[in-house]
């Protein structure tokens, strides 16, 4: 099928919601999501942000969708232009049709020719096969799996950490955190450094603020580990469809639960854990949460296993799913390196 792409604007905003409610998140965690603000408010906690719109050729209708974050990104050592995809969507009547393909090779093509991209990547859930046939085939073919660490830091026991201090944030706090966590990640692949008035943004985007950023002090008040909570209830509204990340018939209990019972997640962004071991992230991760108790009792954070703060992490009472990230690049890049999730 021949579909025509263009610029998302404005107006198709109703069009989206609809594309959006019409094709839930498919792979081992099945989920259909509603957004409670419009996808290009939501799209704006990145930074260098733009939507395409793919339209068949038989009527004006939006079959699918992508958005663009092109920004400072890096790669083997070096800052480079990198374009984030994200938010592909395609209406289950257009699938199997080239649409999902035509979205990435539009979105590559702008990138390269007006920022000159020199790496572009994007995220598709462990067992969302499909996606990631689609962004191979697009030529997205060097691969990580990250993991996403479940964690409920509550069950988590052990001997507090000492000389640890947890606070809240304040707005003059995020020029530090920035700081640090540039250089927490200054060997990640596909880190965007971050400043104090983009971490600000982002916040405010997310309908959050920087008191939901909780820090761990160090003897001397120092920064030593900081976690951002990102409800998504207050953007979303999730309903689980099926599930299948969990092991035996705990898929099943918890598929029923969660029918039941308000879906929202806590997501932990942005991350800088503690270098002090299993009991400081613990002990972070339950003040973070005790400010939004409202949330599903647990937390994710999206991590890979070679970045420092794993072992700790992997230490905490919880389950982990994979989340794959497919880039495209002219060069072989470094495995490794630990590569971030945006």
């Amino acid at each position: 099928m021949i579909v025509a792409v263009r610029d998302a604007l404005f107006g198709d905003i109703p069009a989206l919601a609809a594309l959006e409610q019409a094709s839930p998140e498919t792979g081992p965690v099945a989920i259909e999501v509603r957004p409670r603000v419009d996808h290009f408010r939501l799209a704006a906690r990145y930074p260098g942000v733009r939507g395409y719109v793919a339209t068949a050729p038989d009527g004006p209708g939006i079959v699918g969708m992508l958005f663009a974050s092109v920004a400072p990104t890096r790669l083997d050592g070096e800052l480079v232009p990198g374009a984030y995809l994200f938010d592909l969507r395609v209406h289950p009547r257009h699938r199997r049709r080239g649409v999902a393909s035509a979205l990435i090779g539009h979105a590559w093509e702008r990138a390269r020719a007006e920022a000159g991209v020199v790496v572009a990547w994007a995220a598709a859930l462990a067992g969302n096969v499909a996606s990631r046939r689609t962004f191979r085939r697009a030529g997205f073919d060097q691969e990580r799996q990250l993991r996403v660490r479940m964690v409920a830091p509550g069950l988590s026991a052990g001997r507090p950490a000492v000389g640890l201090a947890y606070r809240p944030a304040a707005a003059k706090d995020l020029p530090s955190l920035a700081e640090a966590l540039n250089t927490h990640h200054a060997g990640h692949q596909l880190w965007r450094p971050v400043t104090g008035a983009r971490l600000a943004d982002e916040l405010a985007v997310l309908h959050h603020a920087p008191e939901d950023v909780m820090l761990a002090l160090g003897p001397d008040g120092g920064l030593v580990g900081a976690a951002g909570a990102f409800d998504i209830g207050r953007v979303a509204h999730l309903r689980l469809l099926g599930l299948r990340a969990l092991p035996g018939g705990a898929n099943w209990l918890l598929a029923r639960l969660f029918r039941r019972v308000p879906l929202r997640p806590l997501l932990v962004r942005p991350a800088l854990l503690p270098a002090d071991g299993a009991t400081a992230t613990a002990e972070l991760l339950r003040a973070l949460h005790r400010r939004s108790p409202r949330t599903t009792p647990a937390l994710a954070v999206t991590i890979d296993p070679l970045d420092p703060a794993w072992p700790s992490l992997a230490r905490l009472f919880g389950v982990s799913a994979g989340i794959h990230l497919l880039a495209r690049s002219d060069r072989q890049i470094d495995m490794g390196q630990p590569w971030h999730f945006s």
